[in-house]
């Protein structure tokens, strides 16, 4: 119930990111693939990029395989597992 999921193509590239900035009920970003240009995305190669270099937005985690973004189960769940045991999530 924590958790908002934007899985869509059209989805990530029309949600407007600027509507989290210095939203304190949003405490972590996690980035599966993405189109490059999207809502807020200023000068930046990408929306991630822009996001990262930001004042006001919550932690971005991009979301790998190894060779690139990738969302899967085993990757959300390790980066949410990973946020936890540091203490930057509370369950």
């Amino acid at each position: 119930d924590r958790i908002e999921l934007y899985l869509g193509y059209e989805e990530a590239k029309n949600f407007n990111f600027r509507n989290i900035q210095y939203n304190p009920n949003y405490r972590l970003i996690l980035f599966g693939p993405v189109p490059h240009s999207g809502e807020g995305k200023q000068d930046k190669s990408s929306i991630i990029s822009q996001i990262e270099s930001d004042d006001g937005y919550p932690k971005v985690i991009r979301l790998t395989n190894g060779h690139g973004l990738k969302l899967t189960k085993t990757s959300l769940k390790r980066a949410i597992d990973r946020e936890i045991h540091s203490g930057y999530l509370i369950v």
